[in-house]
């Protein structure tokens, strides 16, 4: 009985047994098109390499089921301005009314849906294409990537509309890519959230190079922090800056605290030491995992 319903259902991956493929192959696919609402991360760490179907896929996931249709009288009653939107979070958690359907809908649960492509030591403009594609506001993992250039993170960003970014295993930007970064759009009213965490030093130009970028969110981990950057810093034209401070001396000093006051955006100062060991412990393959 038990396998004859498991042949009408199809067969599927447990999330483990997900985490750890190594292409996507029909019970894979059917797995994710299947996928639990009440799940919103999508963890493929195992995949070491995309084509650009698997990647068009990916960027078409969705757990849609935790979707309610509403007239659209009612979803211009409920579409929140910045302060309302604020404060229906504590409500719902996060209230996000999708445009992106023929039929209006909202997502009264969770945040923005993650995929965690850890496994990608490498992404072409081609697969990155299909990212940006993506109507739904997703989080992509991309932690496994450490080089990046200005054509990828072009096909990355352009026209593009992603909840987060991680990539932290990036060691270094050229002001060229940082460039091509500004063209990252996110969704909602702050932005995209850009993870960067493992550049430890950040040249001036390439802080000039961020600054027409709006409305972004920024994570950043540098090993030192210079008068001249602080500047460039402050002439961006982000939501909010975390920086987290891992160092054993003084990363920000007096004289940098000055300069950030004059920041039109919001700018965080972490000190995480105690806390790296906590970190260490989270998987190195999820998008919160350490540097």
């Amino acid at each position: 009985m038990y396998w004859i319903l498991g042949l009408l259902i199809g067969c599927t991956y447990s999330e483990t047994e997900l985490n750890s493929i190594s292409e996507l192959d029909r019970t894979a696919v059917r797995t994710i098109e299947n996928w639990s609402p009440k799940k919103e991360t999508l963890a493929l760490n195992g995949l070491s390499s995309l084509t650009v179907d698997d990647a068009r896929l990916l960027a078409s996931w969705h757990p849609t089921n935790n979707l309610i249709n509403l007239p659209p009288e009612v979803v211009d009653w409920l579409k929140p301005t910045h302060e309302e939107y604020l404060e229906s979070k504590g409500d719902l958690w996060s209230l996000k009314v999708l445009e992106y359907v023929e039929t209006p809908t909202i997502a009264i649960a969770g945040s923005y849906p993650a995929i965690e492509l850890n496994g990608l030591s490498v992404l072409t403009p081609d697969i990155a294409a299909e990212f940006a594609k993506s109507k739904r506001p997703l989080e992509f993992c991309l932690n496994g990537l450490t080089t990046v250039d200005a054509e990828t993170i072009h096909a990355l960003a352009d026209g593009s509309w992603y909840g987060e970014l991680h990539l932290d295993g990036i060691s270094t930007i050229t002001p060229e890519v940082a460039k091509e970064m500004t063209l990252l759009q996110g969704r909602w009213y702050d932005g995209v959230v850009v993870h960067l965490r493992g550049i430890k030093e950040w040249s001036v130009e390439t802080l000039i190079a961020l600054q027409p970028w709006k409305m972004g969110e920024l994570y950043i981990r540098p090993k030192t922090l210079t008068v001249e950057q602080a500047k460039a810093i402050v002439g961006m034209n982000l939501s909010s800056l975390t920086i987290e401070d891992v160092q054993d001396t003084v990363l920000v000093t007096e004289e940098i605290q000055t300069i950030f006051r004059d920041a039109p955006f919001t700018i965080r100062i972490m000190d995480i030491k105690d806390s790296l060991s906590l970190s260490s412990l989270l998987s190195k393959d999820s998008c919160s995992g350490s540097i």
